[in-house]
């Protein structure tokens, strides 16, 4: 027995693993694809590069680029109040 899956199904499949791909970026839990002002920041990624030593509690980061996919810890730059960081992950 042979199943069509036709167009309509293939587009909702698409649209659905779309929109799990993109769900990370929107709520925080991944990298952008942009360098984020200071507002931009999500809480959690903050709070992740304090934990992870990139940055000193008190640091105010003026704006924060990632270069990771789907994760901040795979490499970056950031421009605090004190200083310009360039970080990458270690192999």
């Amino acid at each position: 027995m042979r199943t069509a899956l036709g167009a309509a199904g293939f587009t909702v499949i698409l649209a659905v693993l779309a929109s799990e791909f993109w769900r990370p970026i929107e709520t925080g839990h991944a990298s952008s694809e942009r360098v984020l002002s200071a507002q931009e920041i999500p809480d959690n990624r903050y709070q992740e590069l304090i934990a992870e030593g990139i940055i000193e509690q008190g640091e105010v980061i003026e704006y924060f680029y990632s270069e990771g996919l789907l994760s901040i810890k795979e490499g970056g730059s950031i421009l605090t109040n004190y200083r310009v960081i360039a970080y990458e992950q270690d192999e």
